[in-house]
């Protein structure tokens, strides 16, 4: 969520709001235009007191952001991000273009290169010393060796170097400001360095984030590791079928991540025991959708516990989390006797499995400033103020810590009627 700050707020108001933030253990990100500053509140927000925040000296509103990417959103930052790189602005009225070889082969090739691209007009010489790879024995660069060169290109060209980092163990090597002017993390998610002939067991280590927690998928005599959350959800793991033979246990770690589906291609019968590791709606329960070539489960498992599923045929074996978007409903609208122009608005809502991170209730373009109880399962607005429009104007929008998001409209709760008696002539027939 962000906290927008009135305009004219003063600088000691801005600190007191991030030092709340910062007391209840979050993190703030601090976007200063020329009117008004935001305060970007950056965890897991469901035990926040919304309605404490939002009553302190200087605070205007606090927006819940429905998009994923809530840093880069324009929510958070409204103004265009400009980034100098040695004097370059990247971001503003003119097109940037950076130019190179996608792999440096040579120290000749990489200075011609560069004093080409530099005549050509480009503003940053590009060129990879550590290259991702689909095949392992592929050219994987030069490494070390290739950033010597275009450290060198740098110093006869006095074009800025953008080269890219395969894993968090090259960042160090790659001297931001000394030579260096901008890194990136390539589009394949890391290093595939399959077994040779040896038989010697090896790591396929997709590095990305750098998360301690991992999860492995071992078997005879290979092992991947994944960092939880690294991999997009149609992300196809394969290994050689001659050595693969089976699959004796799938751990999965994590804190309230959404699970992977891993593909592995398996020559025999096997059995995959299945630790849940995040919590459902009830906080207890998760439900997990496991099928393979011949066979098909729907379970439900405590967390913490081990979910088993036996395969009797060779095929694909896939694991995934069944996690479906959240869904709101029934309304239930209620009138107060102390103030009857303002409503109390209870909504009841089901994250489906994944916790509900952000929400927002809506009365046609106005946003309510309401509260998620997640132990009753509802979202509440208390009336603080009179209801801005009609009740069908209302509209409330969901997202859980999937990325799942869903809206709803308002719709009166469904009166309980008593059965209808039956007639005397229904009874005699």
């Amino acid at each position: 969520m962000i906290i927008v700050m009135r305009m004219g707020a003063s600088p000691e108001e801005i600190q007191n709001v991030v030092d709340r933030v910062n007391e209840i253990g979050f993190r703030t990100h601090l976007s200063q235009g020329e009117e008004r500053t935001i305060i970007g509140v950056i965890g897991d927000e469901r035990p926040v007191d919304k309605d404490s925040l939002a009553r302190m000296q200087g605070v205007e509103r606090i927006v819940p952001i429905l998009r994923p990417f809530k840093l880069a959103s324009r929510d958070f930052q409204p103004h265009d991000t400009l980034i100098d790189i040695n004097g370059h602005t990247v971001g503003g009225q003119q097109i940037t273009v950076m130019a190179g070889p996608c792999a440096v082969e040579s120290r000749e090739l990489i200075l011609e290169t560069a004093h080409v691209v530099k005549e050509a007009g480009a503003h940053l010489l590009r060129g990879g010393a550590f290259k991702p790879r689909t095949s392992p024995y592929s050219f994987q660069g030069l490494g070390e060796e290739a950033l010597t060169y275009l450290a060198e290109a740098r110093e006869a060209t006095g074009l800025p170097v953008v080269t890219e980092v395969m894993s968090p163990e090259q960042i160090p090597l790659v001297k931001m400001g000394e030579g260096f002017g901008m890194w990136w993390q390539p589009s394949r998610p890391g290093i595939w360095e399959l077994s040779r002939d040896d038989g010697v067991a090896s790591t396929f280590r997709l590095a990305c984030s750098g998360g301690q927690d991992e999860v492995s998928l071992d078997g005879e005599n290979f092992k991947f590791i994944f960092p939880p959350g690294s991999l997009p959800p149609e992300t196809c793991v394969r290994a050689e079928p001659e050595r693969v033979s089976g699959v004796s246990e799938l751990d999965l770690l994590g804190d309230g991540v959404t699970l992977i589906p891993e593909y592995v291609p398996i020559l025999k019968p096997f059995t995959v025991r299945m630790r849940v590791a995040d919590r459902g709606a009830d906080g207890q329960t998760a439900i997990y959708r496991v099928s393979g070539k011949a066979a098909s489960w729907l379970k439900t498992q405590r967390a913490g516990e081990w979910l088993v599923a036996e395969s009797s045929a060779s095929g694909n074996f896939v694991v995934a989390a069944d996690r479906q978007a959240p869904t709101a409903g029934p309304w239930k609208i209620a009138a107060r006797e102390e103030a009857p122009n303002r409503p109390r608005i209870r909504v009841a809502v089901a994250d489906r499995g994944s916790g509900i991170s952000e929400w927002g209730l809506y009365c046609g373009d106005r946003w309510l400033l309401s509260a998620y109880d997640p132990d009753a399962g509802e979202i509440i607005w208390e009336g603080d103020e009179e209801l801005p429009g009609p009740a069908a104007d209302l509209r409330l929008t969901l997202t859980d810590r999937a990325g799942n998001q869903s809206a709803w409209t308002y719709e009166a709760s469904p009166e309980r009627r008593p059965p209808a008696k039956k007639s005397a002539k229904s009874k005699k027939q």
